[in-house]
């Protein structure tokens, strides 16, 4: 289960994306690994990866860095953050939300 602060962020502002792991019976439950990127919706370029420290409530900071305005010719552009989990012999997993971040440089002419 994904959780975020806003589904829009300014470009070049940091924010936190809050997971919660749950197994098929709907019981909180540990990953044994947690990996996630965020790539352009648009273009599908790659802004930003990392890995998170395995619990069963993770708050994940996603750098400011990481939202980063593709093309200068749009209001807004859609990313999507992806998490990657791994519980072990339960297999794989994974999960995608999209936010908007908002391209402070658009002037309309």
């Amino acid at each position: 289960m994904l959780f975020t602060n806003s589904n829009m962020v300014n470009e070049g502002q940091p924010f936190t994306i809050t997971t919660k792991f749950y197994d098929r019976l709907g019981i909180k439950t540990i990953p044994t690994t947690i990996a996630w990127e965020i790539h352009d919706d648009t273009t599908g370029n790659e802004l930003g990866v990392g890995t998170a420290t395995p619990a069963a409530l993770v708050d994940i900071n996603i750098p400011g860095s990481v939202q980063k305005i593709v093309s200068l010719n749009t209001k807004y552009e859609l990313h999507i953050f992806t998490i990657l989990i791994d519980s072990g012999l339960a297999g794989e997993m994974a999960e995608e939300v999209g936010f908007y971040v908002q391209n402070l440089r658009f002037h309309v002419v």
